[in-house]
């Protein structure tokens, strides 16, 4: 055996090895059990587009509500009403088994899904098997929230220019910036995050309070020539109204601080 392995030239066995490993890494992350479903991807992969949408159409297990079910905006007379889904689908992602599970190499594949429901600010876990087309409330909770998705970024920007003191406020400022008219929320570049109370104790009113059960959100506003207006809107989406507008110096969030400092973006 010690004469073989002198004949054999190094790099033989080097690529024996990459081959070797590469096959155990292959067999560790594939299961066993598949969902049969077109488009379904396998072992650690991310969700197809095809595996999304079948846990999408699966949803209508978690919701206590008509998916077409609204709630709206208390708008002045005159005012543009604003309204938006009762509960709204967050997230949905690959289920993640335990390390225990996945080192046998053999796991179902599953989605996480994470509905909100607004009528008791609720979210709502849900589990769902591809194998067996079965859906499993995993959990309900309170006071846990996750990013907001694009269409609750839409309403909290719809609701905060609806309200018709924070829309006079921000012409006001546009006006000093910019010399122009302020005619539409399309003329500004609006990032929307969460907002979780605590965020500023110094300066949140009862109403702002209310975001530590309540899902809200906080407006960062910037002129098309990428200058940040200094008012804050601060949006309870659960309840469908501006909770509060504070100043830029004082009054921006943790999550919003970093996005506007690192990446300019909102979550």
């Amino acid at each position: 055996m010690g004469r073989l392995i002198r004949i054999v030239p190094r790099w033989s066995i080097l690529v024996f090895m990459v081959l070797a490993l590469a096959s155990a890494g292959v067999a560790l992350a594939a299961p066993a059990q598949q969902s049969g479903m077109p488009g379904a991807a396998d072992g650690l992969d991310a969700l197809s587009p095809e595996e999304t949408a079948a846990a999408v159409d699966a949803a209508s297990a978690l919701r206590s509500v008509d998916a077409a079910s609204v709630r709206a905006a208390p708008a002045a007379p005159g005012a543009v009403a604003v309204s938006a889904p009762a509960e709204e689908l967050v997230l949905v992602e690959r289920h993640e088994e335990p390390k225990e599970v996945m080192a046998a190499g053999v796991w179902p594949r599953r989605a996480d899904l994470y509905l909100y429901r607004y009528a008791d600010d609720t979210l709502v876990h849900g589990l769902y098997d591809y194998a067996t087309g079965q859906m499993q409330v995993a959990e309900s909770v309170q006071g846990v929230q996750l990013p907001l998705n694009d269409s609750e970024r839409a309403t909290a920007i719809a609701i905060a220019y609806a309200d018709s003191a924070v829309r006079a406020q921000l012409a006001d400022e546009y006006r000093l910036i910019t010399g122009g008219a302020l005619t539409s929320a399309g003329q500004l570049d609006i990032r929307v995050f969460n907002y979780h109370a605590g965020s500023n104790p110094e300066i949140e009113t009862p109403a702002v309070q209310a975001c530590n059960i309540n899902r809200c959100a906080q407006l960062l506003i910037l002129t098309d020539q990428n200058v940040t207006l200094r008012a804050l809107p601060i949006v309870n989406l659960s309840m469908m109204q501006v909770a509060s507008v504070v100043p830029l110096d004082v009054g921006l969030s943790a999550d919003a601080q970093a996005a506007h400092t690192h990446t300019g973006g909102g979550n």
